[in-house]
């Protein structure tokens, strides 16, 4: 299952809407997430955010708890602050599992990388 965490924009052809942290949690809990795609801003509970589903899969992995599945993660906020804390953790997040970041966009196409995003590192 491919997963976008948004309030406001749809989600994309082929891709489940979440409009709360929660669902995205259960999703990987589950082992039914694939692919998550996080926004970071939701009107719709200010104190939860993209970040909070990134930083519980951080503490779960980091406690030993890693869900069956990890998805691959993508990061959609046009917040740069917000998503240059959302890809540290990300980043965090692979190096501890083993995944290589592959930076596209809810299409599936490579994404411009920004000028603050370190390159991939394989491990």
């Amino acid at each position: 299952m491919k997963l976008f965490l948004d309030d406001h924009r749809d989600a994309p052809a082929g891709w489940t809407k979440a409009t709360r942290p929660k669902e995205v949690i259960s999703s990987i809990l589950q082992g039914e997430a694939e692919i998550i795609d996080l926004g970071y801003h939701l009107g719709n509970d200010s104190k939860y955010t993209g970040l909070t589903v990134l930083k519980w899969l951080q503490n779960e992995i980091g406690e030993g708890r890693i869900p069956s599945r990890v998805p691959e993660i993508w990061i959609h906020t046009s917040d740069k602050e917000a998503r240059e804390i959302m890809e540290d953790v990300r980043s965090r997040i692979y190096k501890w599992t083993g995944r290589v970041v592959a930076y596209q966009d809810v299409a599936g196409r490579p994404a411009q990388k920004s000028k603050s995003r370190a390159a991939p590192v394989k491990m």
